[in-house]
């Protein structure tokens, strides 16, 4: 996967959950819980999402760092 992939895939995760989003609107340092009220079982989903789209599994500790697109992609890609 490149960061381009890696990118489409964590916005589908987020759209998945939250599907009034527009992935296009996203911006890589926005905090997704706050702008978009993720509640803690849409964040959950979301990490999930993530860890089955991207083949990465997600600790409960590093779930906790994850809040924008932008700190997805560089998790995703350190474990790639």
């Amino acid at each position: 996967m490149n960061t381009l992939s890696i990118r489409e895939a964590i916005l589908a995760a987020l759209v998945s959950v939250a599907p009034e989003i527009d992935p296009d609107e996203v911006g890589d340092d926005t905090d997704l819980r706050e702008e978009y009220d993720l509640d803690s079982f849409d964040y959950m989903n979301f990490l999930t999402g993530i860890q089955t789209r991207c083949g990465v599994l997600i600790s409960e500790a590093d779930a906790g760092k994850m809040l924008t697109v932008g700190k997805c992609v560089k998790f995703v890609e350190k474990r790639k």
